[in-house]
């Protein structure tokens, strides 16, 4: 016959351990421990060439809905700056890798060790930084989209793919500065085609803005090679259709869009001799458009 006190005894016995061992894990610690399928983080089992990775391209976004708020981690408060105009900061970087792959960032994208991407304490969400490992001069671009590293002496988590460029896989961290980029939003950026315009006014017509005036002297056959002046380039397909009609209403002269991936170059031509394309160029470059080159093809 089993003694009723005795089993009231153990029964009290076991729930007392139950709860010490339940009390010493918090209830963060035990949600991050259900969320991720690894307890420590490691490199991919099966690694992938990342060194042609390209770095990630600065442009304007509008911060994101999550990940831009003060916080608190770990009873430590954490505040989230309004703007990265003029951010710089240097610290030891490390590196965040197949642990956290596939698993939510702070502002609510998803996690992918092999794009160039990064967490920071305070930046605001997204954000783009130049990141310089100090001992070498090696330098990469990345987006930051995370929150992190809240280990004591880091000021910037990588990405694994960043931290393959950097060189820093096996070492861990490394000393780094990091200095914020930012792009103007496009309807503050001024209008290049208004600034040329009002540029040519101001110097007079030394340059004359029609420098393919005559289709029959300045614009090659379409058999033959020719020159063309590439005024920019841009990921913003719309904003390229649009400007290769201004640049070739106010120039008189054709136009295209050449598109490569993502990428959109504005190109002004053909035109059948160099020197008509050199006058263009001239012109350009003394404007807004300072990066425009020729090309013949």
């Amino acid at each position: 016959m089993i003694d009723q006190a005795k089993l009231t005894g153990v029964l009290t016995l076991v729930a007392l351990l139950s709860g010490c061992a339940s009390s010493g894990m918090s209830k963060s610690d035990r949600y991050q421990a259900e969320r991720y399928h690894q307890s420590e983080d490691s490199a991919p089992a099966d690694p992938i060439d990342v060194s042609k990775v390209p770095d990630a391209i600065p442009k304007y976004e509008a911060k994101s809905r999550g990940g831009n708020r003060h916080y608190t981690v770990r009873g430590k408060h954490y505040k989230v700056m309004n703007s990265a105009d003029g951010f710089s900061e240097t610290g030891n970087a490390s590196w965040y890798g197949n642990k956290f792959h596939g698993h939510k960032t702070s502002n609510g994208e998803i996690y992918n060790m092999y794009a160039m991407s990064a967490a920071h304490k305070h930046l605001p969400l997204p954000s783009f930084v130049k990141v310089t490992r100090l001992d070498t001069g090696q330098q990469v671009v990345v987006r930051v989209n995370d929150r992190g590293p809240f280990h004591r002496g880091r000021i910037i988590d990588l990405s694994y793919a960043a931290a393959h460029k950097l060189g820093m896989l096996k070492t861990g961290t490394a000393a780094v500065k990091i200095e914020a980029i930012t792009v103007t939003p496009p309807w503050q950026q001024p209008d290049p085609i208004m600034a040329l315009v009002q540029q040519q006014q101001a110097e007079g017509p030394k340059l004359p803005l029609k420098v393919a005036a005559s289709s029959q002297s300045t614009v090659a056959p379409a058999s033959d090679r020719a020159w063309f002046v590439q005024v920019a380039a841009t990921q913003d397909k719309a904003r390229a259709d649009h400007l290769i009609q201004q640049l070739a209403s106010l120039f008189d002269a054709q136009g295209r869009t050449v598109s490569e991936q993502k990428l959109h170059k504005i190109q002004l031509g053909p035109f059948a001799d160099e020197q008509s394309a050199n006058k263009l160029l001239e012109i350009l470059k003394k404007g807004e458009f300072s990066s425009a080159f020729k090309v013949y093809q």
